[in-house]
């Protein structure tokens, strides 16, 4: 198996993992000192994550706020530039979390590798699309908007 076959393996697994609530087993594909960016995160605190703990914690408490399950299906691997770079393109489907209906959502991740471990993570995704789209947005502001005037919405 080539370095790039092993970590297109190892991407998969990552976030296969993350899709069946595995955190522990895909954390043991990070390096120690990864850093991991989510440009795209409402949570400025999630933006940047540095070290394996501290990105466990973030999927303990992260991910199953959004959703209950998530399945990835993988679009297409590109080399980088640089030896030990993987772009990767995917796409997830999954259930919301608390009953709210469907979640679905693209990637485009930049994956760096330090022998087989993941030392760096660029996730981009499509923050509107993961909260619902804007119909699901206008009605969490409307909802929310009703409760601040203690409305009942009847």
């Amino acid at each position: 198996m080539t370095n790039r076959e092993n970590h297109i393996r190892i991407a998969r697994d990552f976030y296969d993992q993350v899709g069946r609530m595995n955190f522990r087993a895909a954390c043991e594909h990070l390096h120690e000192d990864v850093i991991a960016e989510f440009p795209y995160s409402q949570n400025p605190a999630m933006r940047r994550v540095v070290g394996r703990q501290a990105n466990l914690e973030q999927l303990e408490s992260a991910v199953p706020m959004t959703v209950e399950s998530m399945e990835f299906a993988y679009d297409a691997f590109y080399p980088g530039e640089e030896p030990g770079v993987l772009v990767m393109q995917a796409h997830s489907t999954g259930v919301r979390a608390r009953g709210q209906g469907s979640y679905a959502n693209v990637y485009v991740v930049i994956l760096r590798f330090l022998g087989d471990k993941i030392i760096y993570q660029a996730e981009y995704f499509d923050p509107i699309r993961g909260m619902g789209g804007l119909d699901a947005i206008r009605a969490q502001a409307v909802a929310k908007s009703r409760r601040e005037a203690g409305e009942t919405g009847a």
